[in-house]
């Protein structure tokens, strides 16, 4: 199942984001200065990551953040 992040809307805030899985499970925690920004760039160039990022990006299921300000 592929993630499909436009259907979202992020906040351009400085905070924290939560990747989960399809079990729920948070798989990866990051904070961000511009939430927006960063989760995007998970999605953009795909192929571009590392092996490790692919995999994680490919188990996305949902996504929760805490904003800053």
């Amino acid at each position: 199942m592929t993630f499909d992040i436009s259907k979202i809307t992020i906040p351009t805030n400085p905070g924290i984001y939560l990747m989960k899985d399809d079990a729920d499970k948070i798989i990866y925690i990051g904070k961000a200065k511009n939430l927006k920004n960063r989760v995007r760039s998970y999605f953009n160039k795909p192929d571009g990551k590392d092996a490790k990022t692919q995999v994680m990006v490919k188990n996305i299921c949902d996504m929760d953040w805490l904003k800053f300000g």
